[in-house]
């Protein structure tokens, strides 16, 4: 995390670092591997996600912003 800056922002350098987009589950981590693009735009927000689980990725299908 950056001081002084968004969590959103430090997701997104971290990505633009090579780092992959990923959710957070618990203490559970589970890579993206689609609609990054949209997973970028709602980067340090909390989700729901709607999709496939395949060992520790998930291929996304709906990624939208919990309420």
């Amino acid at each position: 995390m950056t001081p002084g800056k968004p969590d959103s922002d430090c997701v997104r350098a971290c990505v633009k670092a090579g780092s992959k987009h990923a959710l957070l589950v618990g203490d559970k981590v589970y890579r993206l591997s689609n609609k990054i693009e949209r997973a970028d735009k709602l980067a340090g927000h909390k989700v729901k996600i709607a999709g496939d689980l395949v060992d520790n990725s998930i291929r996304v299908e709906v990624i939208t912003p919990e309420k």
